[in-house]
């Protein structure tokens, strides 16, 4: 009888990874949710791990960066997830959540 067997990096998820999808996510809720822009961020487990602040900050200023010089670019760019697009509309507001995120998530007493 044979058996598979995968390696040590074999993808662990379906989908989206963890970190991307909570990268979407975070910017659904930011540019769709009027009334409750840091929906996903606050029902995070508290306290919340800063390494995965700190990938979504480098996520968020990547998109910041593509914005800027794109007509339109998707908010995830290998596809998938909610499919959402920004332009450079959408620029200080992208860094207007890298800031709260800093501001209000990082340096943020824990609870």
């Amino acid at each position: 009888m044979k058996t598979v067997r995968f390696t040590e990096d074999t993808k662990q998820h379906d989908g989206l990874s963890p970190d991307l999808r909570l990268y979407d996510e975070v910017v659904h809720d930011f540019f769709n949710r009027p009334s409750n822009r840091y929906k996903t961020l606050n029902s995070l487990k508290k306290p919340i791990n800063k390494d995965i602040l700190a990938n979504l900050i480098k996520n968020l200023l990547n998109l910041a960066d593509r914005s800027n010089f794109a007509n339109k670019t998707p908010v995830l760019q290998g596809g998938g997830g909610r499919g959402n697009v920004v332009d450079k509309r959408f620029t200080s507001w992208i860094l207007k959540l890298v800031e709260t995120i800093k501001n209000d998530y990082i340096k943020a007493p824990s609870i």
